[in-house]
């Protein structure tokens, strides 16, 4: 049980997780949407959160600001 083995173990488990994710999101998009998971999908969420963050600047500022670990207090909306 060196260190190393023990990094590659974690190394494993990680890519399992993300093939479990992948293979979870798939299934649900196909379950709730009727049709299947394409991978041109990932690039149309991409674009709808890029959107998103776009429309609402303010929103998305206090989010990179508390994600960065600054304290302030959020404004009073």
């Amino acid at each position: 049980n060196s260190i190393s083995s023990q990094t590659g173990d974690k190394g494993e488990a990680a890519k399992e997780y993300d093939e479990l994710r992948r293979f979870y999101r798939a299934y649900l998009y196909e379950k709730v949407m009727g049709k299947p998971f394409e991978q041109r999908n990932v690039i149309l969420f991409a674009v709808a959160r890029v959107q998103k963050w776009l429309l609402n600047p303010t929103g998305t500022l206090w989010r990179t600001i508390e994600k960065i670990g600054l304290r302030l207090d959020h404004p009073p909306l």
